[in-house]
């Protein structure tokens, strides 16, 4: 059947085939313990969109033979593309369009982890149904990087970050030799912003769940700031940025225990008026 024809129930039947197919050649493996598969497919909600993520827990501790399994993983479908990486991970994206991720894991590794977010597919000696997750630790969100939880300076670099990228995209309006630099050093530091106010909230609100669940809002008003790299686009994304960054700080100060640059905040949106007014 033609790809341009196939529905979302089609392909998952595809992502089940392929599934089959690696717990087939895993479980034919003496050097394999057990495989779970994560993400949306143990949740029940992939469709044509979504990656299979499978990990794999060897009987070794060194995973001998990930090489080996990564071949014959590579061979169960015709294949677009394979990558293996650092013995660690087999990627594979299938002519069909389905995308596995194999993840290869030491038997030690199976108590610390998650058995909330994984679907047991292949456990011959019951290992994983007693075991899965018995040490695990729930993550918490880490404070953004290269500050410290109360730092004055993390709050102030916004401020920096905001002035620069409306200065570069003023600069890429002018149209000379420098405006694409200038569009793509603006378009950078605009997910730069974008990341560390994401990592600013999840820190502040202590969940590493999906934003979309634990603050709609937040997420709401983040994916308005990606827009065309253009220079009138760019000035649209800093000031709904800074509006995100007004929003969502003061919580920030308050779990941090930093003061909130109010008086300077309103400083620099007076000069990004300026910059407005100016060519």
């Amino acid at each position: 059947m033609p790809l341009s024809v196939l529905d979302h129930a089609q392909y998952r039947q595809l992502q089940e085939t392929i599934l089959q197919l690696v717990v087939q050649v895993c479980a034919a493996d003496a050097q394999v313990l057990a495989v779970t598969v994560t993400g949306s497919y143990a949740r029940g909600q992939n469709d044509a969109f979504s990656d299979l993520d499978v990990d794999v827990y060897f009987v070794d501790e060194p995973r001998t033979g990930a090489t080996l399994l990564h071949q014959r993983v590579s061979q169960v479908a015709p294949t677009l593309s394979v990558l293996y990486l650092y013995d660690q991970n087999g990627l594979y994206l299938f002519d069909n369009g389905v995308r596995l991720g194999l993840t290869y894991k030491r038997r030690g590794e199976v108590r610390a982890d998650s058995a909330a977010s994984a679907r047991i597919v292949h456990d011959p000696h019951g290992i994983l149904k007693r075991e899965l997750g018995t040490e695990h630790v729930l993550a918490h969100p880490v404070h953004p990087p290269y500050f410290q939880p109360g730092e004055p300076a993390y709050v102030h670099w916004f401020l920096w970050m905001f002035r620069q990228i409306y200065g570069w995209a003023k600069r890429a309006a002018q149209g000379d030799h420098r405006s694409l630099d200038k569009l793509l050093d603006a378009g950078a530091s605009l997910q730069l912003v974008r990341g560390s106010l994401l990592q600013m909230r999840r820190w502040t609100l202590g969940s590493m769940d999906y934003i979309g669940v634990v603050d709609p809002d937040t997420a709401t008003e983040l994916a308005r700031t990606f827009s065309l790299l253009t220079p009138d686009d760019v000035l649209i994304a800093v000031r709904q940025l800074l509006d995100l960054y007004e929003r969502i700080c003061p919580d920030y100060r308050a779990r941090a225990c930093v003061d909130y640059p109010v008086s300077q905040v309103a400083r620099l949106r007076e000069v990004l008026d300026t910059f407005d007014a100016l060519k």
